[in-house]
């Protein structure tokens, strides 16, 4: 009589289950059990009597494992390797859940954006022609367009907008005020409003920053003969620019919540604190200071002689009139503490 070796549907015997098969060596550790299954037929080892193999989708499968009672030699299970590789796929499989916008704050956030993307894009248009004044030798176009005709005023005009100053300028104009918004939202944002880019700061401001710009151009298309060429004046007015942006900075960013816009009179706030530390342990109005600066600093840069006098006037004026109503204000919050402050710090700014 003929014996058939068995088939691989006869059953196993009971010992096999825990001896080991030296034809199918045991998985590594932490290695995934695999269901051997046909690449080409969808059934046990290819018989069609056998039932078919369910494979499930992954988004169908189950992450819960069977709770494992084994435990290595020399160590404790892998169940919390397991528990941290199951919350990982989850967060990744979780879809994320937008934050809507209220409806009636729906018209600021439009504004928002669209002044954000307006000072971005201008700051990304000048910033690597202003990049050229790193290099002193900035070449000078006084002879390569000196005709009166208006093709040669189209072209010196070209020139000057090509200029690393006014791009230095125009680019540290607009980082300015995206530097407040940006400030107050993160370190002061429940005083947080669209006003905070500081655009709508008066008439005055708007109207003294377009006389910079317009003795600007009609110097060098008059009497520079379009010459752009950057002077010593220049750099000195980049460093004050750079000083007073950090000052400015460094002033809202330390005053965090105590910081304000406007002069805080009548009755004092319950979270205002007098700030004595940081760059206030340098001057009792660093904010003044570093704007005061700064905007002296864009006319040197610019190389504008009568807006520079012009820009020196009126700040002073300004300040030393807002400064004097602010300190009566602290002095009627803080009446001791500001006393001692004052007297152990000044303004930072001159004659003041």
């Amino acid at each position: 009589m003929t014996t058939h070796p068995p088939s691989s549907s006869a059953p196993v015997s009971a010992p096999s289950l825990f001896l080991p098969n030296p034809h199918h060596p045991a998985p590594e550790r932490n290695q995934p059990r695999l269901i051997p299954h046909s690449p080409v037929s969808p059934f046990m080892n290819g018989d069609p009597s056998s039932p078919p193999v369910h494979i499930p989708a992954l988004h169908t499968m189950s992450l819960k494992r069977r709770p494992s009672h084994r435990k290595d030699i020399g160590g404790d299970s892998d169940g919390e390797e397991d528990t941290q590789d199951e919350s990982v796929i989850r967060g990744l499989m979780r879809p994320s859940v937008p934050k809507s916008i209220p409806a009636h704050l729906a018209p600021t956030a439009l504004r928002v954006s669209l002044i954000s993307a307006a000072l971005g894009m201008l700051v990304g248009l000048c910033i690597q022609k202003a990049l050229r004044l790193l290099w002193y030798a900035w070449p000078n176009t006084t002879n390569m367009h000196q005709s009166s005709s208006p093709v040669g005023l189209l072209a010196r005009t070209g020139d000057i907008f090509a200029s690393p100053q006014l791009n230095a300028y125009l680019a540290a104009w607009a980082l300015f005020h995206l530097a407040e918004f940006w400030i107050t939202a993160h370190w002061n944002a429940t005083r947080l409003m669209e006003d905070s880019f500081l655009l709508q700061n008066g008439i005055a401001y708007h109207v003294a920053h377009l006389a910079g710009l317009i003795e600007f151009f009609v110097r060098h298309l008059l009497w520079s003969q379009g010459s752009v060429k950057a002077h010593w004046w220049s750099y000195v007015g980049l460093g004050l620019v750079v000083a007073g942006q950090i000052a400015r900075s460094l002033a809202m960013v330390h005053a965090a919540g105590s910081f304000s816009h406007e002069v805080a009179r009548g009755t004092k706030r319950a979270d205002h604190t007098l700030v004595t530390t940081g760059i206030y342990a340098f001057t009792r109005h660093p904010s003044y200071v570093g704007f005061f600066y700064w905007a002296l600093g864009t006319q040197l840069l610019l190389g504008n002689p009568l807006a520079f006098c012009v820009f020196a006037v009126t700040l002073w004026r300004f300040f030393r009139h807002r400064i004097v109503g602010e300190e009566y204000s602290l002095k009627q919050f803080f009446p001791k503490d500001y006393e001692e402050y004052a007297k152990r710090v000044g303004t930072g700014l001159p004659f003041i």
